[in-house]
């Protein structure tokens, strides 16, 4: 079907209120009992498979679009098409774990990490980065690195209580990832400030026992990738102990997201 026919198939079941208006503009909603017919449908013909694929394909394709735009002038407008297209995303991020793609469900879930991260949504981030990097088939890489990294620091958040031994094994495997992606050249992405940033401090405290701050950090801050730098100032400002150092670098970083446009 041509493009230019979309607008009036959909004027048209609406018409038939086959197809309601949702409450965000340029939205609709599907009857569920037109939802049931068509998944038995396709169900019937083995295509259901593929429809499922190709939206899994689509809404992935949307956050690797929208996700940077978080971290800009975008953020707005980002924040309510991943708002609007959350649950589509998750059922597209239990799609490629259920069917093994485990560089697509990683690559799905990285993409989400600051939009949780801004809506703390913990617990979202605890199970997704938990499942993807557990679907089999995906090797060792940064990216992995990361997202297991991000998982141990959401799950310590959403747990009330741990075992003493599972808290010791999660330290243990804390350190391990911290010295894996501060031993690479570069991190991979934003998404592994997210993750390195805040396991430097902690294995800086844990292995000399006292605040300081880590090369990662220092390098950060004084780096071209300005929202980094803004971020490695406000991890640095949260574990300074002089007061002027710290009002030093939240005025910093906030003139480094001020430029960027992120809210």
């Amino acid at each position: 079907m041509p493009a230019a026919d979309v607008p009036e198939l959909l004027a048209g079941l609406v018409d038939r209120s086959l197809l309601p208006l949702a409450p965000d503009p340029g939205r609709y909603r599907m009857l569920e009992t037109l939802r049931e017919y068509g998944t038995d449908r396709l169900a019937g013909t083995d295509d259901l498979g593929t429809v499922r694929g190709l939206a899994a394909d689509h809404f992935a394709a949307l956050m690797a679009r929208y996700a940077p735009q978080l971290r800009g002038p975008g953020q707005p407008t980002a924040l309510r098409v991943i708002g609007a297209e959350y649950d589509n995303t998750l059922a597209a991020l239990r799609r490629r774990c259920d069917t093994g793609d485990a560089r697509g469900a990683l690559a799905l879930a990285l993409d989400l990490t600051w939009y949780w991260q801004m809506l703390g949504r913990t617990s979202d981030a605890a199970h997704w980065l938990g499942e993807a990097p557990a679907v089999p088939g995906g090797g060792p890489t940064p990216e992995r690195a990361c997202a297991q990294a991000i998982y141990l620091l959401n799950r310590g958040d959403t747990r009330p209580a741990t075992a003493t031994g599972q808290a010791a094994d999660d330290r243990a495997a804390i350190l391990e990832l911290t010295d894996r992606l501060l031993a690479g050249p570069e991190l991979p992405g934003p998404y592994g400030a997210l993750a390195a940033l805040p396991l430097a401090f902690l294995r800086a405290e844990r292995t000399q026992g006292e605040k300081t701050t880590p090369a990662i950090v220092e390098r950060l801050a004084d780096g071209d990738d300005e929202w980094l730098a803004g971020m490695a100032r406000m991890f640095r400002a949260e574990n300074a102990g002089e007061i002027d150092r710290t009002r030093a670098d939240v005025e910093a970083a906030l003139g480094c997201f001020q430029r960027l446009g992120d809210r």
